[in-house]
């Protein structure tokens, strides 16, 4: 492909969910041969990338009102049952079949993954650095490595006419059909070229799917094959089931997209809910925060939730297929069941506002409750320093960085700290938890083998007094956890990296007793402070502007 041109994220997906394999290739001669480097440092043999573009080359913006996620709703499951009050109508493999209202049951015949390809990436690009990532795969073509420009993600209009550009641009220098295969080139990547790199593993084909569709009264509607796609003109239902993603909380499992029946990875059944991203935020606003929450804390989470979602469409799942799951690790997604009337309207009454920095759309990310004082991004994530996700004060009158819990402590802070928005929150705003040695070690222990706790040493602290170094002395080794997310995963059930600890004895066991503050990472928008923001008279433009400190509103298109 030349540099000029790109796929068009919809394009994009639409090839990657139905398993065709991208080739973004840079032309560079009959047939895309090029003759190897020479020199001791040959690399290996590799699957030569298509010189075919699969799509015309497409720059131009998406438009929101067109822009639709899918949603992985049940992972690997031998049957589903769906209800719908109108009737449904399925197409499958060899037409389209109508199916009266009622239950139907679709259990898994047959049921094959689609193979993988596992790609290998050696550098990404923001989208003003686009010809660079063009020019770095041509010199690794000029190498011998089949390298290969994929561009990923979205670029949208505001209402003034300014582009905000989100895309990214991944080079990629081999294809293989095996993981194993992959990692032998990273390994020789870092030995020969002295790169780090990392895969991704992308579906290739549609795999196998046949099943056997049973209605009320056990009518036999008959055995299709696959893909397959279920709609209704009203919300579909799934009954109760082992396999559903959807949050317990909610009773049913509803939704008003397209259902989409697909191989799951081990050979199961997947379903995934085509929907528009409006009416995903629909579902996902109730499960992040209580709808009879404060209305201009519902607006603000409403656009925070917008504008990070059109950011991480690529970032956990996009090679796999779909944009999101119903997990945590994306966003809690209750589907139709979880519509309430008050979020609903904050959607409707923010539509199209997101959040931008430069030209761009800002990681509008949220936690429960920051503890006081919320998280610098790159204290939390191996990210680069963002503008806007900055650590401020959660206090009514602000306070210098002199008063917040890195510079007094976590316990000073605890006991004699100001006044916060997010201290109503009375089960996490403070916390305090205890470990016998042997739960410590226990925890530790699923991430590094280090033997019996010896030891706990805390480093560096961030602008909000969240640990990002910990390092720990095991009876087998020590090892160092960096960055809050790493430490909160070792420590398991840890609320929040905001925290002392100090040791004592309690019925002969050593015990370790953690006292902190927070729930969550503590960057960006904190749920709790934006309720108490909002209960003293704050606006949701004024919420977000203090949390998303040089951040701006913006409307798209």
């Amino acid at each position: 492909m030349l540099p000029g041109m790109l796929l068009s994220r919809t394009q994009l997906l639409s090839f990657c969910r139905r398993g065709v394999m991208l080739a973004v290739a840079l032309a560079v001669g009959p047939g895309c041969q090029v003759a190897p480097a020479p020199g001791p440092a040959r690399p290996p043999e590799i699957e030569r990338p298509s010189p075919r573009v699969e799509a015309p080359p497409d720059d131009r913006p998406e438009r929101l009102a067109e822009t639709d996620v899918r949603v992985l709703v049940v992972e690997d499951a031998p049957h589903v049952a769906i209800h719908s009050r109108r009737p449904m109508s399925l197409r499958h493999s060899t037409g389209v079949r109508r199916l009266p209202a009622g239950t139907w049951t679709f259990r898994v015949l047959e049921a094959a993954a689609p193979s993988r390809r596992h790609h290998v990436f050696v550098e990404r690009f923001r989208a003003r650095h686009r010809d660079e990532a063009y020019a770095e795969a041509r010199a690794w073509r000029e190498r011998g490595y089949p390298a290969e420009v994929f561009p990923m993600g979205s670029h949208y209009e505001t209402e003034t006419g300014d582009l905000l550009d989100n895309r990214q641009f991944w080079v990629a220098v081999g294809r293989f059909g095996s993981e194993s295969e992959a990692v032998a080139l990273q390994r020789r990547l870092e030995q020969q070229e002295d790169k780090w790199s990392w895969t991704r593993a992308e579906p290739v084909g549609q795999g196998q799917l046949r099943v056997e569709v049973i209605g009320p009264g056990q009518a036999h509607a008959g055995r299709f094959e696959g893909p397959m796609e279920l709609s209704s003109e009203v919300p579909m239902e799934f009954a109760r089931m082992e396999g559903t993603l959807i949050d317990p909380r909610f009773e049913t499992a509803r939704f008003t997209g397209a259902l989409e029946l697909d191989p799951s990875s081990r050979g199961a059944l997947a379903v995934f809910e085509r929907v528009g991203l409006e009416a995903y935020l629909a579902g996902v606003l109730p499960a992040e925060m209580p709808p009879l929450w404060p209305e201009e804390a519902l607006k603000a989470q409403a656009v925070a939730a917008r504008t990070e979602a059109l950011v991480n469409r690529i970032d956990k799942h996009y090679f796999e297929g779909y944009d999101f799951c119903t997990r945590e690790h994306c966003r809690m997604y209750g589907g139709h069941a979880a519509w309430h009337a008050r979020t609903s309207a904050a959607l409707r009454e923010t539509a199209g506002e997101v959040l931008a920095y430069g030209d761009t759309l800002v990681p509008a990310v949220y936690s429960a409750n920051c503890g006081g004082w919320t998280e610098d991004n790159d204290a939390v994530w191996d990210a680069e320093p963002h503008p806007a996700l900055r650590g401020r004060p959660d206090t009514p009158s602000g306070s210098r960085e002199a008063d917040s819990p890195a510079m007094m402590g976590v316990r000073a802070w605890r006991d004699h700290g100001p006044d916060t928005f997010c201290s109503a929150d009375e089960a996490n705003y403070r916390w305090t938890e205890h470990f016998t040695r042997e739960q410590l070690t226990e925890l530790l222990n699923r991430t590094r083998d280090i033997g019996t706790i010896a030891e706990i040493e805390l480093g560096d602290r961030g602008v909000s007094g969240r640990h990002t170094v910990m390092r720990v002395r095991g009876s087998r080794g020590s090892a160092t956890f960096e960055r809050e997310s790493a430490i909160r995963l070792a420590l398991g059930r840890l609320p929040s990296a905001l925290f002392d600890f100090e040791t004592g004895q309690e019925g002969g066991q050593t015990v370790f007793t953690f006292v902190g503050a927070g729930r969550g990472h503590g960057v960006g928008l904190c749920q709790h402070g934006a309720r108490g923001r909002a209960q003293a008279g704050a606006s949701y433009e004024d919420i977000l502007d203090h949390y998303f400190m040089n951040a701006r509103l913006e409307r798209l298109r």
